[in-house]
């Protein structure tokens, strides 16, 4: 052989660099740990929500049957309860501890009204709605006033509605064959039970007048003439229900009461309440 002789010389192949992104990406003991926490509790919560649902449902239903039977509404009659809270750990405790119903368009006396009651600290273990306190109130707008204030003959010729804090009573009237608006604004006020109007001023044809001018004019007995008689609103409730306040606020005519719910369940307090 000499050394123009072709030779072939077959070198090792090079080590292929190691991927170090591989360990990088590879998560560590520590990192699943969280990632199953995080799972865990995601899974916790889903369920307890879901259970709270649940519950939360039974407990309204249970808590509007009570509230029918206290107050004598039919199944008709639609009820919207509302349970402050996640509903599990107080059901587990056997006690709410703030619940509101509420009764759109709930027919009362000659008008039908939106009552909203309030109770705090109810208690689930017995079979009647036992709470320990109480309280509501009464919203009426203008049509469903004009039906309790006004006598039926007359509410074709007035309707009732709001400005500020006082009620009033708008009607036609007929003078010299002009038809002339009147409007008298009535403060209105509990007494005894029963819903007092007092007029404040009167205002016809673009003028007002106060009560007591309008006095001087037409004497006391023509001033009265333009006041409502009284509402007894205590009859409207059962006896165990407290009529405390009336107000007009927010366009309504608004009725404070409280509930006494331990003497609900006595028959003597079922019947309609009496003014004094």
């Amino acid at each position: 052989m000499t050394l123009s002789d072709e030779q072939t010389i077959v070198l090792p192949a090079a080590p292929e660099p190691a991927d170090e992104g591989a360990d990088a990406e590879r998560p560590s003991p520590a990192g699943l740990v969280v990632v199953l926490i995080v799972v865990l509790l995601a899974l916790i919560a889903a369920a307890f929500w879901t259970a709270d649902g649940i519950i939360r449902a039974q407990v309204e239903h249970t808590v509007a049957e009570k509230w029918r039977a206290a107050f004598g509404v039919p199944d008709t009659q639609r009820l919207d309860v509302e349970v402050a809270g996640p509903v599990v750990p107080q059901a587990l405790l056997g006690r709410l501890d703030s619940v509101t119903v509420t009764a759109a368009n709930m027919a009362v006396g000659p008008t039908t009204v939106e009552l909203t009651t309030a109770f705090g600290g109810v208690q689930l273990a017995d079979e009647k709605l036992t709470t320990e306190t109480a309280s509501g109130e009464m919203r009426l707008g203008s049509a469903q006033a004009t039906a309790l204030l006004v006598p039926a003959e007359s509410a074709r010729a007035a309707q009732v509605g709001f400005r500020g804090t006082d009620v009033t009573l708008d009607v036609v009237v007929t003078s010299a064959g002009r038809r002339v608006p009147v409007s008298v604004a009535l403060s209105p006020r509990l007494e005894a039970g029963a819903l007092q109007v007092a007029p404040v001023s009167v205002t016809a044809g673009g003028n007002t007048v106060s009560v007591a001018d309008l006095a001087t004019t037409v004497g006391t007995q023509g001033a009265s003439a333009v006041q409502p008689p009284a509402v007894c609103l205590a009859s409207l409730f059962p006896r165990f229900v407290t009529v405390r306040s009336v107000a007009v606020r927010d366009q309504h005519l608004t009725v404070g009461f409280d509930v006494d719910m331990p003497s609900s369940h006595s028959i003597a307090a079922q019947p309609p309440g009496a003014c004094s």
